[in-house]
Order: C-alpha cells, then structure tokens, then sequence
C-alpha cells in the first residue's frame, strides 16, 4: 500500500514539474495572443484562455503535493510510536520484576514472567535476549531477526542481574531497511536503525 502512495506522489511531482516547467513557454504565448486579440474587435476574441487552466492544474498539482509528501512521513513516524511505547511498557515490566527479585528477566520466557505481550496488530517484532514476540502483520524482509543469528546492527538485546536493553524490530515501508529500536535500563530510549 505504501508502496503504491509512494508511486503515486512519484507521478504527482513529475506532472507537476512538467506543468512547472512548460509554464514560461504557454506564459509566453498567452501573452502574445493577448496583445493579438486586443487589435481584434470584441466579437472576435476568445473567451477563454488554455493558459489559465495550466495555471489552475500547476496550482492544485503542487497544492497536492505539499500536502502528500510530508503526510507519508507523518505516517511513518505515527508507525514508530508503537515501538517506543511498547518498549516502554517493557522497561516498566523489566522494573516492577526488578523491585520483586532484585534481578532483571531474561531467557526464552522473559516476557511470559514479565506478563507482558504487545496488544493489538503490532508491526514491530520484540526482543528481550532470548525472548521473542514476532510482529502480527508481516515483515517484508529476508530474514527474521533472532539475536543468535543474523542481526540487523551490533548491539543485540541482553539482560543481567544489573542491567538490561530490550529491542523493537520493524519494517515501515516494505524495504530491505529495518527499523531498529532499543531501550535499556537507565531508560535510554534509542533508534538505533532509523527506516523513515
């Protein structure tokens, strides 16, 4: 779908700058006609001109496009704010489990002993060392990304007694470019691999 908009505002900017472009030239022409038909009697003039609908076109094409562009990377950055209160929520679960056993939780069940899973269709997969919740809606990437094999940057998430960075890993825009996202335990919140 994004793939689509991306084509489409594609050929909207191309329309617009041939419309851009190609407006001195019928500018050009329309004043030449104007001071033709000013020589001619009132009954034989033209009653409109094909310049003032280019004008028009060049004007709702570029209003358009002023809108299009900048709503796709809202969009996208809409996208991101379910990693970053996701991994929020995360941290939050990683603290109370601290408060209680003086350790933070890791392995292949550390978000079941956090009770924690995302809600809804969420688009990021979530990593806590060994523990994984994919995303619902799929990936289009070559790889799914597991901390034990083929990783998209170099930190990796990790969890210890003292310390621990969980991670959010999503694709915005149906490219081979990941979107990265990490948060540790003094609550640094980072994109470590930013996809807009």
């Amino acid at each position: 779908m994004e793939t689509i908009i991306l084509i489409l505002v594609g050929l909207v900017a191309l329309v617009a700058a041939l419309v851009v472009l190609s407006f001195p030239i019928l500018f050009i022409i329309y004043v030449i006609r104007r001071i033709q038909t000013r020589q001619m009697p009132p009954q034989q003039r033209a009653a409109s001109s094909p310049l003032t609908m280019h004008f028009l076109v060049a004007v709702i094409v570029l209003i358009m496009s002023a809108i299009a562009i900048p709503n796709l990377k809202f969009s996208a950055k809409a996208k991101q704010s379910e990693a970053k209160a996701n991994l929020g929520a995360i941290y939050q679960a990683q603290l109370a489990y601290f408060s209680r056993t003086h350790t933070y939780t890791a392995g292949e069940g550390a978000f079941r002993i956090l009770n924690w899973e995302p809600a809804g269709q969420n688009r990021y997969a979530y990593y806590c060392q060994g523990a994984m919740i994919p995303n619902k809606l799929l990936m289009r990437i070559d790889y799914v990304p597991k901390p034990d094999g083929r990783w998209p940057i170099t930190a990796k998430p990790q969890s210890s007694q003292s310390g621990f960075t969980c991670m959010a890993i999503g694709n915005m825009d149906n490219d081979d470019t990941l979107d990265v996202w990490s948060i540790n335990d003094s609550k640094i919140l980072r994109n470590d691999l930013n996809d807009i």
